[in-house]
């Protein structure tokens, strides 16, 4: 066990994060989870480095977010990122897991839930995950819904991602949300996206054709004071069918009693094994093209909307950001 004194002991920004969040707030952070849990270790590793290239290549600066040597780490330097990635023991961090992985000196990759969370603590307004976690099927007898919908609800960030994960009770996952005030912004669709599928049958609150648009609506939002997250659905660009796949892995995890946060991850590995590999390449390509949208938002944000009571600005207009 450890003793903290200062809170500026808890949380490590590079040099590189420190300095554009001062100067502009072009930050993204990225969800470590879909790296450490999503994937095997050398493909997670691999995906990681590549998600920050691309962010780089659009003008901002990365931030792996995740525990590490008794401090959350906000890691723009790839090299770094990946040595964390390639420790044999990362435990999954939701919200409540985050004090006692630093007291005890644990490292741990953060959901979605978390890293909005941490995110909106050091004012990056921009971050980049998979698919949101949600309402599990079975609610009725399990009570199981994700932290994610309260955490991203709660949280100041503009959340790009592939939609809902089709593991989970969608309708009821969108009834949350919806119960929770956040906008659900389609990037180029009127359709809300389902992770590996452009569809899902329900609707987006709006649609948005470019990365300014979403960067004026999350400006809009909390400069108006309403607070939250801003979710962007970003349909993904090859689909996979799992219909029947994905069934037999839901009755698979009930016969072995798998519940809560080890759900997804153990369906996500049976999806990869069912399907033999085909919904590998579909996973880590929604993931860099959500981390590449998420850095064209974050370079179209006002620097003034890295406060809750932003002041009056415009987001910069660019007219060449569409994507066919």
């Amino acid at each position: 066990m450890i003793s903290i004194s200062r809170m500026a002991d808890l949380v490590a920004l590079t040099q590189e994060v420190s300095q554009r969040l001062a100067a502009a707030g072009q930050v993204v952070g990225l969800e470590s989870v879909a790296f450490a849990h999503g994937f095997s270790r050398g493909i997670g590793v691999e995906l990681a480095v590549e998600c920050m290239d691309r962010v780089r290549d659009a003008g901002a600066v990365p931030g792996l977010v995740f525990v590490s040597d008794k401090q959350v780490h906000i890691e723009s330097d790839a090299a770094r990122a990946a040595a964390f990635l390639e420790r044999p023991q990362i435990r999954k961090l939701g919200t409540r897991d985050i004090a006692d992985a630093i007291v005890r000196g644990d490292s741990g990759a953060l959901t979605i839930g978390a890293t909005a969370a941490l995110c909106d603590h050091v004012g990056i307004r921009v971050m980049s995950t998979g698919g949101l976690g949600g309402v599990h099927l079975g609610f009725a007898e399990s009570l199981d819904i994700s932290a994610d919908l309260y955490d991203v609800a709660a949280a100041n960030v503009v959340v790009v991602s592939a939609g809902v994960k089709p593991v989970l009770d969608v309708a009821a996952t969108f009834e949350v949300l919806e119960t929770l005030g956040v906008p659900l912004l389609g990037w180029q669709t009127n359709e809300a996206p389902m992770f590996y599928s452009r569809t899902s049958g329900h609707r987006t609150s709006t649609r948005v054709e470019d990365a300014s648009e979403i960067a004026s609506y999350a400006f809009a939002h909390w400069s108006l004071g309403l607070g939250g997250g801003v979710l962007v659905l970003r349909p993904p660009t090859t689909e996979v069918k799992i219909d029947h796949a994905l069934a037999k892995g839901l009755q698979e995890a009930q016969r072995q009693g798998i519940r809560g946060q080890d759900v997804t991850p153990f369906l996500l590995g049976w999806l990869d094994d069912e399907t033999h590999g085909t919904t590998v390449a579909p996973h880590r390509e929604l993931l860099v093209n959500n981390a590449e949208l998420a850095a064209r938002v974050a370079v179209r944000m006002p620097s003034s909307s890295r406060s809750t009571s932003a002041t009056p600005g415009h987001p910069s207009s660019d007219h060449t950001d569409r994507e066919a």
